[in-house]
């Protein structure tokens, strides 16, 4: 269970395309898309941090069988993360988008003549412009006569959320989504899934004394402590874990897609996932509130 980072996988033999009723023809299309599969976006140093633990476990002789394997397999990760790019699209990522535009000009091959001209905006971010270069190229890779215009990025359309100071206020003074996220992270549940994890790469009495604070983790003297991570649970180990290699089958090498199942069974990573969607799907709820708020300008309504 890879959450929001599941890679898409399009299935012809369980897509049976309806035909538009009689007497109906399209007259135009909109797609609105996310970026394809991306690489792993280190800004926290989850694989620093880890690896840090697993270096002290090894010194200690506190590691597993599987917990011998995880320097390997965390490096193996970091290279192939390093080749493409931090939050770069993956060649798995170019194959979606590429698909997506290939599929959507074979269903309404009508629009698509020389007269009609395909509009493309994005946010401006690399992997969005990538994004979208692949698709115009799944769209013309039949008809090149396509008409395509590539309009000015815009930041305000597509992150909103980022720019819009009244959202941003309201986001930081609204207590009761984080109330509900940190239930379902400090939940028993949650404390014996992240143990479950820990306890097939690290010895028991290790885990309890990185869990209490007993081993110091060295930080960079450069870096404001302030803005480091360091472990105060299980959670915040595993959950590092789990945003390393939930990425990891947006990579092309097949032994890092199956990554992930090797450290979390089914039950355990589908729990990791929940957490990580309860905070998006609680974003969206937030956001719906903010709207019915009545904060929002009018001009911004319209946009």
């Amino acid at each position: 269970h890879y959450s929001t980072k599941k890679p898409y996988r399009y299935c012809p033999k369980k897509n049976i395309l309806s035909s538009p009723p009689m007497g109906y023809k399209p007259i135009c299309v909109q797609l609105l898309a996310r970026h394809g599969s991306r690489t792993f976006i280190n800004s926290h140093d989850y694989d620093g941090q880890t690896m840090q633990i697993w270096q002290l476990a090894k010194e200690k002789n506190m590691l597993t069988p599987l917990g011998e394997q995880l320097k390997e397999d965390i490096e193996l990760f970091i290279h192939e993360n390093a080749r493409v790019g931090s939050g770069e699209l993956t060649q798995v990522g170019k194959e979606e988008h590429f698909g997506l535009g290939n599929r959507l000009f074979n269903r309404l091959k009508p629009l698509f003549t020389s007269s009609n001209t395909v509009s493309v905006i994005t946010s401006g971010v690399k992997r969005v412009v990538d994004s979208a270069r692949e698709f115009i190229n799944g769209l013309t890779v039949h008809e090149c006569n396509i008409q395509v215009s590539n309009e000015k990025p815009s930041k305000s359309l597509l992150h909103f959320h980022k720019l819009c100071t009244n959202y941003v206020t309201f986001k930081k003074q609204n207590s009761h989504i984080k109330t509900k996220v940190n239930t379902i992270k400090n939940s028993e549940q949650t404390k014996t899934y992240a143990r479950q994890v820990l306890r097939k790469i690290y010895k028991k009495e290790f885990i309890e004394q990185l869990i209490n604070g007993k081993y110091q983790m060295n930080s960079d003297e450069n870096v404001d402590p302030m803005e480091t991570n360091r472990p105060t649970n299980e959670l915040d180990i595993v959950v590092w874990l789990y945003a390393i290699f939930s990425v990891a089958p947006a990579q092309v090498h097949s032994y890092l897609a199956k990554m992930l199942a090797k450290y979390f069974n089914q039950e355990e990573s589908m729990w990791f996932a929940y957490i990580n969607d309860a905070e998006v799907a609680y974003f969206v709820l937030e956001y719906l509130s903010f709207l019915l708020s009545g904060i929002v300008n009018h001009s911004f309504l319209h946009l």
